[in-house]
């Protein structure tokens, strides 16, 4: 929060060099996909990139991975200090509810036990604490809901969200990862993922806005002795992770 120093830790072959000062830049969702729900064709987002609101069935090194400093200026400066959430009763994707303000620390931390095993290694779930971090703030820039003031809900429509789940794990892996969110050039990416497999598949191996983080990929490659740097590289090639202030 003192610091006004934004840093790019590259996880490319080549880093993308960035012009000092403000920009102006817009979703890289194409257009025709921004203002679908879930069960439309061609929607993006939790509902169709996994298959439940349960963490993943159960089964550390350091960076390796230089930071620079950079400018000031970008979206990644400051990660949001609270997120509006449309909260539907037992989490029930398909219910009505209700929106209230969380701190998007708060958010984070009771997020990511719902989606990643508390009891996988430390750079399994600091892997997943960038992608739930990357897929709040990306949301809080850019509403889901904004015909009700709400960025995300607390469903897998979304990604899951129950107040009072916290773990020592989870929040660990929150907090080294602090400020961190993925970007591409100057663009934020929003961090889907899924449960995948255990084991080497992934999406794709080149950009693409769409591909994931695989929850149980990343107890696999932890498993090997991967950090979590190498992990965001492997399922998401070509992009960036900006660091921030953090909530």
């Amino acid at each position: 929060m003192n610091s006004l120093l934004k840093r790019s830790i590259s996880i490319t072959t080549a880093s993308l060099m960035l012009s000092a000062g403000s920009v102006a830049f817009a979703s890289t969702i194409p257009a025709s996909n921004q203002n679908l729900q879930p069960g439309q064709a061609g929607y993006v987002g939790a509902l169709n990139n996994r298959p439940s609101n349960a963490a993943p069935p159960s089964t550390s090194t350091g960076l390796n991975a230089s930071i620079t400093p950079d400018t000031v200026g970008y979206w990644w400066q400051y990660e949001p200090s609270t997120i509006p959430v449309l909260v539907r009763p037992n989490n029930d994707p398909s219910a009505n509810g209700t929106v209230t303000t969380y701190n998007f620390g708060y958010y984070l931390d009771n997020v990511l036990p719902n989606e990643w095993e508390g009891a996988w290694p430390a750079q399994a779930l600091e892997a997943g604490a960038v992608s739930v971090r990357s897929y709040g703030w990306y949301y809080d820039n850019y509403p889901k809901y904004p015909n009700v003031g709400a960025a995300v809900d607390n469903t897998t429509n979304c990604q899951v969200f129950k107040p009072g789940t916290a773990q020592t794990t989870t929040n660990t892996a929150i907090s080294t990862t602090r400020g961190y969110a993925l970007s591409y050039g100057i663009a934020e990416q929003a961090g889907f993922f899924k449960a995948g497999s255990y084991g080497t598949g992934r999406d794709s191996s080149s950009y693409s806005w769409y591909n994931n983080n695989y929850q149980n990929g990343d107890d696999y490659w932890a498993n090997q002795g991967e950090n979590y740097i190498w992990m965001l590289n492997y399922y998401y090639p070509g992009t960036t992770i900006e660091e921030g202030s953090g909530s």
